[in-house]
């Protein structure tokens, strides 16, 4: 699809965890997009205000949906975050978009595997609800998402709870009270071993090492064959 450049408006800014906001923008023209597509926002630039910042957000959701929802990690040292984070309704930004390629390819006689960290999670939400995915289902869905705290897992309300989902939380520092995996995303992987890997496609999007160390996992120890894996690294 062609990249359209157009003025959205904030229509609701809320926070989902501690360190986790959903924004939700009202674009000025249709923009059509292919779930698990990404848009360009300016944000300012204070070392040279006539150069903005331009800061990438994968759509969260479908392209079916009225607005367009980005989930938003607040950075510590992130040089965009604090124009982010205090946006209101109303507020309006220069973006573009749509950008990438990585979309949902899997055919309906395999399973799919997606795995994330933090709000990587956000094209695989995108896809889940779309249309094109409701039409043609894959036969069993997995969800493997990777937090520091249990606190932070996302959307577990709306995915996880789907019919046909194994929905795998890993929290790498939890609480006492967690139950659920304790370690890292690429440990659960690792330690994987019922799962027909041959009839299963992945798709990992979130920390460029996790990434490289689950790729190299599955192609390595699982069998996995390169081109049954699809990636978006955050940056």
């Amino acid at each position: 699809m062609a990249v359209q450049k157009f003025v959205s408006e904030v229509v609701k800014n809320i926070n989902i965890t501690p360190t986790v906001f959903e924004l939700y923008l009202k674009p000025s023209i249709p923009f059509p997009f292919e779930a698990g597509q990404f848009l360009m926002i300016d944000a300012p630039n204070s070392e040279n205000p006539e150069k903005p910042l331009k800061r990438s957000y994968s759509v969260a959701s479908p392209p079916e949906a009225d607005l367009i929802c980005l989930c938003i990690k607040r950075l510590a040292f992130g040089r965009g975050t604090p124009f982010f984070k205090d946006l209101k309704p109303g507020d309006q930004l220069k973006t573009a978009g749509p950008f990438g390629r990585f979309t949902y390819k899997t055919p309906p006689s395999k399973n799919v595997f997606f795995i994330a960290t933090g709000t990587g999670i956000s094209p695989f939400h995108s896809m889940m609800f779309s249309q094109g995915f409701k039409k043609t289902p894959p036969q069993k869905i997995f969800i493997a998402i990777g937090a520091r705290t249990e606190d932070e897992i996302l959307y577990y309300d709306k995915m996880g709870t789907q019919p046909n989902v194994v929905w795998i939380p890993c929290v790498s520092q939890p609480t006492e009270r967690w139950k659920g995996f304790k370690g890292r995303v690429t440990d659960y992987i690792r330690g994987l071993s019922d799962l027909d890997y041959l009839n299963t496609e992945f798709y990992l999007c979130g920390n460029g090492d996790m990434i490289k160390e689950v790729k190299m996992i599955l192609m390595d120890t699982k069998g996995v064959a390169k081109e049954h894996i699809h990636q978006e690294i955050y940056y």
